[in-house]
């Protein structure tokens, strides 16, 4: 069941990626559309992305490599430290344990897949730009976490309500909260027939509240902003059925 809950997921995830990049393509006008194959044979959401592509370069490949490296150390050893600590741990703590893994899980992967792009003569830009040294949570998740969806969100979503931000902020937010819902809670549900259903919709609209709340704070309180609503609130999104998608909480246990 554990395997055929991380399929199904897998399976969603690439799915709706064809169908969010094809929407893309749509919309972007044919005179400024990028050519076909730097888009269509890239891990890119958007045909904003496109111009981030970098050149294959020896030193660009030593960094990924070697971050490659280190990432997939460290999900290994959370992997095999999470057994033990399942056993030992409240079930309350489980959500801010495994949070590192969060980041490392979509790092190893966008990794692989830079890596494998390079034999076309293309580096897509990195998933993650230093998420933690965000100084807003606007900051963090426009400009540092998970650039590639970010990108689709501006194209899709600022752009054409560029006039009505706030607007444009909290339909991108709904709209990743269903996503990540179809993605991840109702697989989980299909299997288990654990409801789950609301908590990662919450996570993301808590985020949008905080986007526009924090306009009015001094920056220094921006800053603890972020730790507060993206950090501290983690246990909306890794939740249960978060942790069972990507194989760290098996889903017949406890």
């Amino acid at each position: 069941m554990d395997l055929n809950l991380a399929l199904t997921f897998a399976s969603l995830l690439f799915a709706s990626f064809l169908v969010m990049k094809a929407v893309s393509w749509w919309q972007c006008p044919p005179a400024r559309r990028p050519p076909a194959a730097a888009f269509w044979l890239s891990p890119l959401f958007s045909v904003d992305s496109v111009p981030r592509i970098r050149p294959v370069s020896g030193p660009l490949l030593l960094r990924l490599t070697g971050r490659l490296g280190w990432m997939g150390l460290s999900l290994a050893a959370g992997y095999a430290l999470a057994p033990w600590l399942r056993a030992r741990a409240p079930q309350w703590t489980w959500a801010y344990l495994a949070m590192p893994l969060v980041p490392l899980y979509g790092g190893f992967a966008s990794t692989v897949l830079q890596l494998l792009n390079a034999p076309l003569g293309a580096i897509p830009p990195d998933h993650h730009r230093h998420p933690w040294a965000a100084s807003s949570v606007s900051d963090f998740w426009g400009r540092r976490w998970n650039t590639w969806l970010s990108d689709w969100f501006r194209q899709i979503f600022f752009h054409p309500l560029r006039r009505h931000p706030v607007a444009g902020a909290f339909v991108t937010f709904l709209f990743s909260g269903l996503w990540h819902e179809a993605l991840i809670s109702a697989p989980f549900y299909f299997w288990t027939g654990i409801p789950v259903f609301g908590l990662l919709t919450a996570y993301f609209l808590l985020q949008f509240v905080a986007m526009v709340v924090e306009r009015w704070l001094p920056r220094p309180a921006r800053r603890a902003l972020v730790y507060l609503v993206v950090a501290l609130a983690c246990p909306l999104f890794v939740n249960r059925a978060m942790l069972s998608v990507v194989l760290l909480w098996p889903t017949s246990g406890g």
